[in-house]
């Protein structure tokens, strides 16, 4: 499985309501669902949604060893699916960049990001806002209120 598909699967199909038999709901941390995925060797991911419509996935594919984040917006429909966006991520002035990989439908486009560097997961769970910018544009900034409890949760469900 690649690493498209493999976060494909984890990302747009987790939104949906016919793919949950794969996802288990472990619990709930601030504010985020925690699922365990069996189509991801049982690999874990944390889920919200934002009032601007946004969605946002940061987990771990256990079956590729993958630790991925995606962001989801209704807004993002024009992306052009398996294109390379080069974004950067702004965690309160700490900034990060990365390919972000485009997957879009009609309804919904995302954006999936490999994550490389735990040091990126420590400053999400503990930094108060990610801006993510295109070509120098921000594109969305979201409150990262209560991520820390769901970090440490879904590395729970990962059993470690």
């Amino acid at each position: 499985m690649s690493f498209r598909s493999t976060l494909f699967s984890a990302g747009l199909l987790a939104l949906l309501p016919f793919a949950a038999p794969a996802q288990e709901l472990i619990t709930e941390a601030g504010g985020w669902s925690v699922y365990r995925d069996a189509s991801m060797g049982n690999g874990c991911y944390m889920m919200t949604s934002f009032e601007d419509g946004s969605i946002v996935q940061l987990g771990h594919d256990a079956s590729e060893d993958i630790t991925f984040l995606t962001l989801f917006s209704t807004d993002w429909t024009a992306l052009e699916n398996d294109k390379v966006y080069p974004i950067t991520f702004d965690l309160d002035g700490q900034v990060w960049t990365a390919d972000g990989h485009a997957v879009s439908d009609a309804e919904i486009g995302g954006i999936l990001v490999q994550i490389e560097d735990e040091d990126f997961i420590v400053d999400l769970a503990l930094k108060n806002t990610l801006t993510m910018s295109y070509e120098g544009e921000e594109v969305v900034a979201l409150d990262l209120a209560g991520t820390n409890d769901a970090v440490q949760a879904t590395i729970a469900c990962m059993g470690g």
